[in-house]
């Protein structure tokens, strides 16, 4: 009787930890996520942001939307030792394309706002010996927000996921540079380009 109630409490212990969400998912994680756009320490892989941002000829309704952050945080697809600070910017390289962004802050209400940029470098052999172009950046401000979601194991058990959700994006001209103030729940792009002309946008962000 000892030997089939350990089997049966080994069983159900193994069950309840399938529920329990991805591996080192906790709800400090989501804290964390919220507050400082890292998870377990480390910033968020750019290509994670990369994904939301999507193709530059995307029209303003993008196709993806939102990563299970838990479970692609440090995977064979986004593993953490290919982040790589360049300044204040998480910058990654694939191949010719680069993507890179930069955090500006997070409203009161916990969604970040990041500056994101892509382009694509020619490559030397490409390049020859004439002047190479500078490549074209594509920018714009992305506001993202963390939150948690459920969803079934294929045991039909439910567990939890760690969503990272696009919310909202601004696009930005090639030459325009950006700076972000929050107050509140309330977000002002002070925009400027390279011929000292300025805009000002403000962003309520519920």
């Amino acid at each position: 009787m000892i030997r089939y109630a350990l089997t049966w409490l080994v069983l159900f212990s193994s069950l309840a930890l399938a529920t329990k969400g991805p591996v080192g998912y906790k709800e400090k994680d989501l804290t964390e996520v919220k507050r400082s756009f890292k998870f377990h320490g480390r910033p968020i892989h750019p290509r994670i942001v990369h994904r939301l941002s999507g193709w530059p000829s995307e029209s303003g309704f993008p196709t993806v939307v939102t990563v299970d952050l838990a479970q692609a945080a440090g995977s064979a697809e986004f593993p953490d030792e290919e982040v790589v600070l360049d300044g204040a910017k998480f910058t990654h390289k694939l191949g010719a394309e680069v993507f890179s962004y930069e955090w500006l802050g997070v409203v009161k209400s916990g969604t970040h706002v990041l500056l994101a940029t892509m382009w694509e470098e020619v490559p030397a052999a490409e390049a020859g010996s004439g002047e190479v172009p500078p490549p074209k950046k594509h920018k714009k401000v992305m506001f993202l927000r963390a939150a948690r979601g459920k969803a079934f194991l294929d045991n039909g058990k439910l567990y939890d996921r760690l969503l990272l959700t696009e919310e909202r994006r601004y696009p930005l001209g090639e030459k325009e540079e950006v700076a972000a103030k929050i107050a509140g729940d309330r977000v002002t792009l002070d925009i400027t380009t390279a011929g000292a002309k300025k805009r000002t946008v403000t962003l309520d962000i519920q």
